[in-house]
């Protein structure tokens, strides 16, 4: 068997991801049938009875321990949800979002056995507690269960976070100086956050904190926005990128020191662990420090190490470990990225070259390809997405990324000495504008209407998916050229046929999208939309915008205020920049109201009432009710309806005939028969109506 620590570790992770999709009945009969066909295999196998017998029993062994770490650590902290109880931990986190703060906190929670149970718990507050990161709490906290539906829960169960908490009287102990290793990590982060605050201006320190330690707290949402649209999210995810970049920086300047290389890779394994310790210890950056790990105790014994094998070992490594980071998003992406690049990129390279571009060239864009051949299948079954322009956003991106980092830790390092500011003060003059040029690579590349598309249909997904991994395994079975072009032209038409399909099958449809955190929802129907509710951020709007882009809409039928006046408008006024409505019905005052008329010049502009009323627009019927917080809209499409109020309603609470309530960012479907809920996901909600269908979705 060639290359058996790959073998192995891609078979723990098909297991430990059979046992998490299929459940704990189906791991517990699987494994015990694996492991009696690997105790039989002697008898009943005559050639490699040693491969088949050790290949069955590390199955079996994957999904026994999916099955252990549910029994012994999920159902335990699971069976404390909607419980109130007393519980000590360090805070880790502190975040605030409009008019609430969240604290994540690694919780000891003494249970009436004497057994204390660990666990991470987010906590969320009305009013802002007095604690900041480092800083333990205690107290009784309300638990309630985490919402582990849909395809991003096993993110929640790979970072342990099942439980999500209310305080209900919390006492906050000052920061002390301790010998735990997680309170010192975590001064140590806080002051690279101080020491980049200090030197950089608040948005370039952000970016420099985020692609340092994958800290994205400091990040502001339409920054982020640009960073995900663009393709570009794993420079502020800490992977094998990051880590190879620090460890291979120190292990330079060692060489340059004149330290032998044997004795430079020895002292790099501590700085690695610590780099490792500052991210968070994330599936993509075990996986990265596994390998680089390996890497570096073959250069101290003077030895080769082989990647495919490292990878392996890397992946069993992490699924043993933690079995739910299997199908998380950064397992996912940073092992089919990995795999990708050592089995693409020199193919990729050889027929750029052919092509004619240069070696350097082809090199850097042949890796580019490489991870993304082997990621878009994973962002579209996770994301729903297709972002075609992301491997010429990283070939721009990368380099001004390495060259950033190279800049930023040479300039932490020499900020905390105070008589060489001076030269910590250049190098953040340098570093501010790389980071400059890399927001506005990922603007330009998140602006461009083909750079993110969405796959909207399940079958769409699946057929992409499929023929991915057709394409992927006639590439290794090297099939003829001629089957291979066969293939191809195959699967162009039918994909080609299911997508036309999807299209056809959208045609006289009305949507209703709803918009996680903003107060606004959008009524699309092909290429037009009409806005009820006026987004208050800049980032509301953006988000808005960009959903139109992606979906293609170019043109506003109707937008209408719903609160009692404009002076929280300031997203409105960024979208109607691009998209001016061609009728405007708004409050008559507010601070925006001014800036809102001027982008419509030619819209058709009248003032709410105070009363009631009803207008029309793409197929739908909007009925506007005054009501506490401003204006409440119910929105009727073939004889279905949905009712739009704000978050801060108190009167909206009655039925109105409706199929579902939309408050806010919260949804809640009533009657499945007449709504279909069809994406939900990337903070959209989306209900589709037919019209002249009596409401059925």
């Amino acid at each position: 068997m060639k290359r058996p620590l790959f073998v192995i570790g891609l078979l723990v992770f098909l297991s430990s991801a059979a046992a998490l999709l299929f459940g704990d009945n189906f791991a517990a009969a699987v494994s015990v049938f694996l492991l009696v066909c690997g105790l039989l295999s002697p008898l009943l196998v005559k050639k490699a009875r040693g491969t088949v017998c050790l290949l069955l029993a590390v199955s079996a062994l994957s999904m026994a321990n999916v099955l252990a770490r549910d029994l012994l650590w999920m159902r335990p902290v699971r069976s404390l949800a909607e419980r109130t109880v007393y519980l000590e931990g360090l805070v880790t986190e502190v975040s605030y979002r409009e008019d609430r703060a969240g604290y994540l906190l690694a919780a000891r929670i003494p249970l009436r056995d004497g057994r204390v149970l660990r666990t991470d718990i987010r906590l969320s507050s009305a009013s802002i507690l007095p604690v900041d990161v480092g800083e333990d709490l205690r107290g009784y906290v309300t638990l309630s269960e985490t919402d582990l539906s849909g395809k991003y829960r096993f993110h929640s169960l790979a970072e342990g976070l099942l439980l999500r908490g209310v305080p209900a009287g919390i006492e906050v102990s000052p920061a002390r100086e301790t010998g735990r290793a997680e309170y010192r990590l975590l001064r140590l982060r806080q002051k690279i956050r101080a020491t980049l605050r200090r030197l950089l201006p608040p948005r370039e320190a952000a970016m420099v904190n985020a692609l340092l330690v994958g800290d994205r707290s400091d990040m502001g949402e339409d920054l982020e926005l640009d960073f995900r649209r663009a393709g570009l999210t794993h420079l502020t995810a800490v992977s094998g990128f990051h880590l190879s970049l620090v460890t291979l920086l120190f292990a330079g300047l060692l060489r340059a020191l004149g330290v032998k290389k044997r004795t430079s890779a020895l002292l790099s394994l501590p700085v690695m662990a610590l780099f490792m310790a500052l991210a968070g210890f994330t599936p993509s950056v075990m996986r990265a420090g596994v390998m680089l790990g390996l890497c570096l105790i073959g250069t101290c014994l003077g030895k080769k190490t082989d990647a495919l094998s490292s990878l392996g070992l890397a992946a069993a490594a992490l699924c043993l470990w933690n079995p739910y980071s299997a199908l998380s998003a950064g397992f996912l992406l940073s092992f089919s990225a990995t795999l990708g690049i050592l089995l693409l990129t020199n193919p990729i390279s050889r027929w750029l070259q052919r092509l004619g571009l240069g070696r350097k060239l082809s090199g850097a864009l042949g890796v580019s390809l490489a991870a993304f051949l082997l990621t878009l299948p994973v962002m579209i079954f996770l994301f729903d997405t297709l972002t075609l322009l992301s491997p010429l956003a990283s070939l721009l991106a990368m380099p001004l990324a390495t060259l950033l980092l190279w800049c930023a830790l040479p300039m932490l390092i020499l900020g905390q000495i105070p008589f060489l500011e001076p030269a910590a003060q250049v190098l953040a003059g340098i570093a501010r504008v790389f980071a400059r040029s890399l927001e506005a690579v990922a603007h330009a590349f998140s602006s461009l209407p083909a750079a993110f598309l969405p796959v909207r249909y399940d079958f769409v997904r699946l057929l992409l998916i499929v023929f991915y991994a057709g394409a992927v395994a006639l590439f290794f079975l090297r099939a003829p050229g001629r089957v291979r072009r066969l293939c191809a032209l195959l699967g162009a038409a039918v994909f080609a046929a299911g997508w036309a399909t999807a299209a056809f099958a959208e045609r006289g449809t009305v949507r209703v999208v709803v918009f996680e955190g903003v107060d606004a929802a959008l009524i699309a129907s092909g290429s037009h939309a009409s806005l009820i509710g006026l987004p208050d951020s800049v980032y509301a709007g953006r988000l808005i915008d960009t959903y139109c882009r992606e979906e293609g809409i170019t043109s506003l039928d109707l937008a209408l205020g719903s609160t009692l006046d404009n002076d929280h408008a300031a997203g409105a006024v960024r979208l109607f920049e691009r998209l001016p409505p061609s009728r405007l019905i708004l409050p008559g005052t507010g601070e925006y109201t001014r800036a809102l008329l001027s982008k419509a010049p030619a819209a058709k502009k009248a003032a709410a009432p105070e009363e009631e009323f009803t207008l029309s627009t793409l197929g739908a019927v909007l009925t506007v009710y005054p009501c506490s917080c401003g204006r409440a809209c119910k929105i009727e499409i073939g004889g279905a309806s949905l009712l739009k109020c704000n978050e801060n309603c108190v009167i909206m609470k009655t039925d109105l005939s409706t199929q579902a309530v939309i408050r806010g960012d919260k949804t809640e479907r009533l009657r499945e028969d007449e709504t279909m809920k069809l994406r939900t996901g990337d903070s959209v909600t989306t209900f589709v109506f037919r019209k002249g269908t009596g409401g059925k979705a």
